[in-house]
This record gives C-alpha cells, sequence and structure tokens, in this order.
C-alpha cells in the first residue's frame, strides 16, 4: 500500500519475485482504497507508516536490503504464528479421559509404557505393534527430561491422541523420577501439522 495508488510498481514486482514461494498476495491497494474490515489479510506490507490491524512491514521509498529481511522475518514469524494457532485448535482433542492416569501404581519404566501403550492399542488409538515401536524408540534416545518422560512411535498411529499418567509416588525411568508421562501418538494428519509448527 503507498499514498498515490503505487508502492512502486516495480518494488511490487521485485517483492513478488523474490517471495513468490512464500507468498500469496491478494491485493495492490491505495491507501485511500484501504478498508480493514473489507479487506481481510495476513500480512500488510505499505510505504505508509500507520496501525494497521494485522501484521505489518513498513518499506523505505527505496527498498533495502534491510526492507527484504524485514518482510522475511515478518513472513517467517506470520506463518509460524498461523501453524502454531492450528496447532492450538486440535490439540485438545488429542486428550481422553480413558487415557489419563492419576496415582498409577506402576512398577517400572517398563510397566508404564506397557500399560499406556495397551490402553492406547484396545481403544483402537494405536496399532497392535505400538508397544514395541515405542519401546524402540525410548531405546534410541532418552525421552526424560527432568522429572517429564515424554514418549512417542516413529511410527503414525490409527487416531492422534495424548496418553498422560500423573505419578505420585514418582516411577523409577533408569536413573531418575519420573512424576509425569506423556505419550503420543500421531496419524499420518496430525504428524503433517507436528512437522510444519515445529
Amino acid at each position: 500500500m503507498c499514498k498515490f495508488g503505487f508502492l512502486y510498481k516495480n518494488a511490487i514486482d521485485i517483492i513478488i519475485d523474490r517471495f513468490r514461494t512464500k507468498l500469496d498476495i491478494k491485493y495492490a491497494l491505495s491507501i485511500n482504497n484501504y478498508h480493514p474490515d473489507v479487506v481481510e489479510t495476513g500480512l500488510i506490507i505499505s510505504s505508509i507508516d500507520m496501525h494497521f490491524p494485522v501484521e505489518s512491514v513498513i518499506l523505505n521509498p527505496i527498498l533495502t536490503e534491510t526492507d527484504f529481511k524485514r518482510i522475511d522475518a515478518t513472513i517467517n514469524s506470520t506463518i509460524s504464528l498461523k501453524r502454531s494457532r492450528a496447532l492450538i485448535d486440535v490439540l485438545p482433542n488429542f486428550f481422553s479421559k480413558s487415557l489419563f492416569y492419576k496415582c498409577p501404581n506402576f512398577k517400572n519404566k517398563n510397566d508404564a509404557i506397557r500399560k499406556m501403550t495397551e490402553d492406547a492399542i484396545q481403544q483402537g488409538y494405536a496399532p497392535t505393534d505400538f508397544f514395541r515401536s515405542v519401546m524402540d524408540r525410548e531405546i534410541a534416545s532418552n525421552t526424560v527430561f527432568g522429572n517429564v518422560a515424554i514418549l512417542h512411535s516413529q511410527e503414525r498411529t490409527i487416531k492422534s491422541f495424548i496418553s498422560v499418567a500423573l505419578c505420585n509416588p514418582p516411577v523409577l525411568w533408569d536413573d531418575k523420577q519420573v512424576k509425569i508421562i506423556a505419550l503420543m501418538g500421531l496419524s499420518k494428519e496430525s504428524r503433517k501439522l507436528f512437522c510444519r509448527s515445529f
């Protein structure tokens, strides 16, 4: 956007060429034709310094490399925020009361993994080999962070879920005392969403 209806045609072409894979340009408007209640967008690139209701980048009259870096950084943060919001929207659907354990009587790490994976399998969330694939992942790399174990498989599950165990007393997990166990299973669709978000 600019004061007289053009952000300099050449500048728009340069921005389009440079950010073609990241931007879907919807409008090129004069500030006089801009109405926030009509124009729906996630990012505004403008040469006019004013308050916009969405993320914006204000450019110098003559484009500089700094302008391009600011555009790129703003596009990246806008994309990241959009992906995070999409994840936040679906995350509550991953939890089920039937996969929540309060003060479970797990004897040890293997017992906890076995019980949590068996319940996920029985309830139709995970395939029958889920215990083995979670154990394979556990062997490959430590999943304990402080007193929290975050388990997952490298394989897809039937439905996405997060199973949580709050352990009091803590469960002996190798050489650590674990108070919270989270077992996560991701379907093909959810895996794509998580990969884009992280």
